[in-house]
């Protein structure tokens, strides 16, 4: 698989600009002939790809000598950057309205000054809506390699670090619907104990969230 990759030096609005020139320059165009008009339409929508870089930026540790890093292939767009979400934000809430908790806080307020983050704390749903409306896989936010990774899958790819069965059930359930592990176990076929195995990594991954205890427990999509 082709892949390409960057780490974002300069200042922050230099460390944005390259980081999305980047990426732009090294994604395709698809035609989109469901319509009446072929329409042609980016691997990614540029939009989302500014948000998670301007976030990498506010957001990173600037006590680590890490950059902020990029990786291009062909399922992916990946970003990462040292740091950590601050609290109560959990990868879990941010696939939901979320109060902005701004890890460096004067450096986001140059930047929504600057206009490169639009709104306090819809960042990252403004992320989701911008892939679901580009056909785009859900977007993926994890804490990993201390730091927050952040990965924009292609058009039609296997999203990194999800099984077949997982990928099938975040496409299959709808937002804000719930499931059980039985159900799951059940409709994928495999025992209880891997069920849970594979929901539990959906849930690292923010990709649904725990409603109940015990046996009682309800798996809510993102």
């Amino acid at each position: 698989a082709s892949e390409d990759t960057a780490a974002i030096e300069g200042s922050v609005f230099d460390q944005i600009d390259t980081a999305t020139a980047f990426a732009v320059r090294n994604l395709k165009i698809r035609a989109d002939r469901t319509r009446v008009v072929r329409r042609d339409v980016p691997e990614l929508p540029e939009g989302a790809i500014r948000e998670v870089i301007s976030n990498a930026v506010a957001h990173r540790d600037y006590r680590s000598t890490a950059a902020i890093q990029l990786r291009l292939d062909d399922r992916a767009l990946v970003v990462w950057n040292p740091g950590h979400l601050p609290d109560p934000i959990t990868t879990t809430k941010l696939r939901e309205p979320h109060p902005s908790v701004p890890t460096n806080p004067l450096l986001a307020n140059g930047l929504f000054r600057a206009g490169y983050i639009e709104e306090w704390g819809d960042g990252t749903l403004r992320v989701i809506r911008e892939m679901a409306a580009n056909g785009n896989p859900d977007p993926l936010f994890e804490e990993v390699d201390a730091g927050i990774r952040v990965t924009l899958p292609l058009p039609g790819a296997i999203v990194p670090g999800l099984n077949e069965r997982q990928l099938a059930f975040i496409q299959s359930l709808a937002s804000g619907a719930t499931t059980s592990t039985g159900d799951y176990a059940g409709s994928a076929g495999v025992s209880r104990a891997t069920a849970l195995h594979d929901l539990r990594g959906l849930e690292r991954r923010g990709l649904v969230s725990r409603v109940g205890v015990g046996r009682a427990t309800k798996w809510r999509r993102g």
